[in-house]
């Protein structure tokens, strides 16, 4: 596959990716082919199964990965595939998804940015690095079936089964018809339940989910707030970095819908000294200046600080020339507007 300079930058400052991530990724961008047994190239690579599965399902969360070939094409339902099954309790005939196993699924790298994502999609990326299942969105069916391991599935094999629970698809539906009628004073309708959503409206849903708490599936809730706090900041940064999709309005808009999450967040002083331009900001000596600098300005010397001082520090030490991220999104006189001023 040929790869950029420019994509080989962008794979390497996505700050998304753990190391073995990134070896894996590079390992199948330099791959002949995207065919490839999981416990040999975990063998090659020096990971555990678990942590190449976990790696790979990330990958294609993230878009890095596409499923080109599993049996599941039967159904379109890439690495899930749809079971006709009777309802041992109703009689009745139902649709259940099962994952496939890894084996049966191959891949190919994508290094094209995610413009767009289904519910679904938000779901796995929700799940990525959650080790336990409790903790992570369910997008297969909870059932007990009559099939052997053995057996080749097919449309034409109906078996039986014991359901204990759906999916949380709807669910996770249901809250984002909420978001959009509280946002955006939209109605969804059921119907697009399937359909792809611009990846700036994705960001924005997933910040502001606590909105809802106490009035929504809290469960949900959890997972989505897990994902806010070790995702979402990388998330934004990367779109920031490497596309004009974010805008100012998008970022005036989700500062003034998270204003009361965000105006009491809490910010290490080396994120701080880091938008100021400080460099080698792990050395005591750039530590010592920085905090040499606080007291000349009378602020007291703390190892966090809300986000609320950290506005007034930025005003203080270095108004002109921060350096705008994921957090301090927009220029100081437009936070001032939405956080002080307002």
């Amino acid at each position: 596959m040929d790869i950029t300079q420019d994509k080989m930058l962008r794979i390497a400052t996505d700050r998304r990716l753990k190391a073995v991530d990134i070896r894996i990724l590079i390992y199948l961008i330099s791959s002949d082919t995207s065919e490839f047994n999981q416990q040999e190239l975990a063998d090659l690579l020096d990971v555990t199964r678990e942590n190449l599965n976990r790696s790979i399902q990330k990958l294609k969360s993230l878009g890095y990965l596409i499923l080109t070939k599993s049996n599941a094409h039967l159904n379109n339902f890439e690495d899930y595939i749809k079971i006709p099954c009777i309802d041992r309790a109703t009689n009745q005939e139902i649709e259940i998804r099962r994952k496939l196993k890894s084996n049966k699924m191959k891949y190919k790298t994508n290094l094209d940015i995610v413009t767009e994502m289904k519910l679904e999609e938000v779901m796995e990326l929700c799940n990525i690095d959650v080790k336990s299942s409790k903790n992570k969105f369910i997008l297969e069916d909870d059932a007990d079936i009559d099939l052997n391991e053995d057996e080749e599935v097919s449309l034409d094999y109906i078996p039986f089964c014991i359901v204990r629970k759906r999916t949380d698809l709807f669910d996770l539906f249901d809250l984002y018809k909420s978001y959009n009628q509280k946002i955006h004073s939209i109605y969804i309708d059921d119907e697009l339940i399937d359909s792809p959503i611009p990846i700036d409206d994705i960001l924005l849903f997933l910040s502001c989910t606590e909105l809802f708490r106490d009035l929504k599936n809290n469960r949900i809730l959890d997972i989505i707030s897990n994902f806010r706090i070790k995702y979402l900041d990388l998330m934004i940064a990367y779109y920031m970095n490497n596309t004009n999709i974010l805008d100012k309005d998008f970022f005036i808009r989700y500062n003034e819908i998270n204003k009361e999450f965000i105006r009491n967040r809490e910010i290490n002083i080396s994120h701080i000294m880091q938008v100021l331009g400080y460099l080698n900001r792990e050395t005591s000596r750039v530590i010592s200046r920085f905090k040499s600098t606080l007291v000349n300005h009378n602020i007291p010397v703390k190892e966090k600080y809300t986000f609320i001082e950290c506005l007034d520090i930025i005003k203080k030490v270095n108004e002109y020339e921060f350096l705008k991220d994921a957090v301090f999104n927009l220029e100081l006189k437009d936070l001032e507007d939405i956080y002080v001023n307002n």
